[in-house]
């Protein structure tokens, strides 16, 4: 199955069905992880939008849940390297657990920033959840501990990522063609 947005061909690449069973993996590991504390988990927006809907849905253990929108693509298919949006929370994350959630951990740059930010505001710690990882692309030093599925470095869309603000709505991720 294919979708064209603009120019681009897309490929299906993981249906809606395996999203679903990663995502019930991931709440499983949340569930049964020891917290200090409710965590405060979040959210980044904008692509990560369907990925905490449908994880906080499974989650069995008290939590809050904040959102955050950072953003290093703009409309390209490759991070800048530069993240924005760090200062954007409502609530205080002094002395609390948080999980940040991911749709996508990439460079891993956009995490490693939120999570240097978030400890110089004297947070207890810092946990990563996310559906995607691109161990290819990866430049951090803060792996996921909570990863549902790695893939090849190739540019996704679907399940709440785009390409210049489409492809959101899509219930499967989709690959762009000619990606190996």
């Amino acid at each position: 199955m294919e979708v064209e947005i603009g120019e681009k061909k897309f490929r299906l690449m993981i249906t809606a069905d395996e999203i679903a069973l990663r995502v019930n993996e991931i709440a499983q590991k949340i569930n049964q992880q020891e917290w200090p504390e409710p965590p405060l988990l979040i959210c980044i927006l904008k692509g990560s939008f369907m990925f905490t809907a449908d994880l906080v849905r499974r989650l069995q253990i008290p939590h809050s849940l904040e959102f955050l929108q950072l953003s290093s693509y703009a409309n390209n298919l490759t991070s800048s390297g530069e993240v924005k949006g760090l200062d954007s929370f409502s609530v205080s994350v002094q002395n609390r657990p948080i999980l940040i959630l991911e749709d996508i951990v990439d460079t891993g740059l956009t995490i490693e920033s939120l999570r240097n930010h978030l400890l110089h505001q004297g947070v207890v710690s810092v946990h990563v959840a996310c559906l995607l990882f691109k161990p290819g692309s990866f430049k951090g030093s803060i792996l996921p501990e909570f990863c549902g599925q790695s893939i090849p470095d190739n540019f996704v869309i679907g399940y709440g990522m785009d390409v210049a603000e489409q492809g959101r709505n899509l219930p499967d991720i989709y690959v762009l063609e000619n990606a190996n």
